[in-house]
């Protein structure tokens, strides 16, 4: 429906990795729909999910809930750990995609693993189970296309590279040997372990 009204979004978390990081979607549980949304498009996307039967949540105004049984909607403007600039950088770099039939962008891999594991720990004060299955369907699938220095470069840039490669060490151990190898040379190289 959005696409129809030339509105872009990028499905954040759970939605994001339904066809590119899980095998099977009915592994991931969803208990809303993350949606990265530019401002400008706010009182389009109002009217448009207003008219598709959601509400507005009355104390989170860019969230929407449904009275019939339809998955909660929170709207997303930006992403705390990233400048004005480097927003704008993801967008231009998010890819075309196609999820569930639903035309949409949706963040380079090394951006979705660090928007998961940032959400999860910031937003909900810890790593919780839902988000290291994720990260560990993130790694384990895409093990051999991350840019691992990429990913270095984008930590670093956030201010979260240290607390990211303790993360990395407690989901190592959930992933296939190779993701595995990955996280370790990883961990190795940033930490200058042995």
């Amino acid at each position: 429906t959005f696409r129809k009204h030339g509105i872009s979004f990028i499905p954040l978390k759970g939605v994001a990795l339904l066809e590119s990081a899980y095998k099977n979607i009915s592994e991931r549980y969803f208990c809303d729909i993350d949606l990265l949304v530019h401002s400008k498009d706010l009182r389009r996307i109002d009217r448009i999910l207003t008219e598709s039967g959601y509400n507005p949540t009355p104390d989170e105004p860019m969230n929407y809930s449904s009275d019939s049984g339809l998955l909660p909607v929170d709207l997303h403007t930006d992403v705390w750990y990233m400048t004005n600039q480097e927003l704008k950088d993801l967008w231009a770099d998010a890819e075309r995609t196609v999820i569930s039939g639903t035309h949409c962008f949706v963040m380079p891999k090394e951006e979705m693993i660090i928007y998961q594991a940032a959400h999860s720990t910031v937003h909900h004060g810890y790593l919780d189970e839902a988000a290291k299955k994720d990260l560990c369907a993130m790694i384990g699938s895409w093990h051999t296309i991350i840019d691992y220095s990429r990913l270095v470069y984008k930590l670093n840039n956030y201010n979260l590279l240290y607390p990211f490669m303790h993360l990395f060490k407690t989901v190592k151990y959930r992933v296939n040997e190779d993701a595995r190898f990955n996280i370790e040379s990883l961990v190795k190289y940033v930490l200058r372990e042995p």
